[in-house]
Order: C-alpha cells, then structure tokens, then sequence
C-alpha cells in the first residue's frame, strides 16, 4: 500500500538555531501503517543535510518528526491521484 508522509525539519546556521522549517510530503510504500512510520522516520533522518550558502555560512537542517502518515487507500500510484488532504476551519479576518 502507499502512504503520504508529511515530515517536519528545522534549520540552524553556523550552529545557531532559527525560525526557518520545512514540511515536506513524501510517498512511502509500506505493508501497514506503522511500517510506514519506521521508513518514515528512516527517510526523514536520511534527507538531514549540511551545506555552505552563498555567505559561506554552515546551515544544517535537522529531521525532527514525523507529523501525519496518510493511507491513500489505493494499491497502485497515478498521474492526477490525490495524496494529501486535509480539512480545516477559516477563521475571518477580524
């Protein structure tokens, strides 16, 4: 089965923490749910990267969890296919 992953990570420069995340969705192919979570987990810790920007300074993003792992309910990937929803309130501008 397939499951969209949202992962969350934050970032420092030159070893000084900031307000700057990342969300990201990634597919994940898994028997069950908690076996998504594991490869989730395993991915996230993966994709942690450290690199020099443009002022040459170090910026390093660090995996922090796993936010939400989704059933997509379908066995087989294709153009178009939904992989994330979510519902929520809109509060009005005050």
């Amino acid at each position: 089965m397939w499951y969209s992953v949202k992962l969350l990570y934050s970032s420092e420069i030159d070893g000084q923490k900031n307000d700057l995340f990342e969300e990201t969705i990634v597919l994940i192919s898994a028997e069950n749910q908690e076996e998504a979570l594991k490869k989730a987990i395993k991915t996230g810790r993966e994709k942690q990267i450290l690199y020099k920007n443009s002022d040459d300074e170090e910026v390093r993003w660090f995996f922090n969890k796993v936010v939400e792992v989704q059933d997509l309910c379908e066995k087989k990937i294709y153009s178009g296919m939904e992989i994330f929803s979510r519902l929520f309130r809109h509060k009005p501008e005050e």
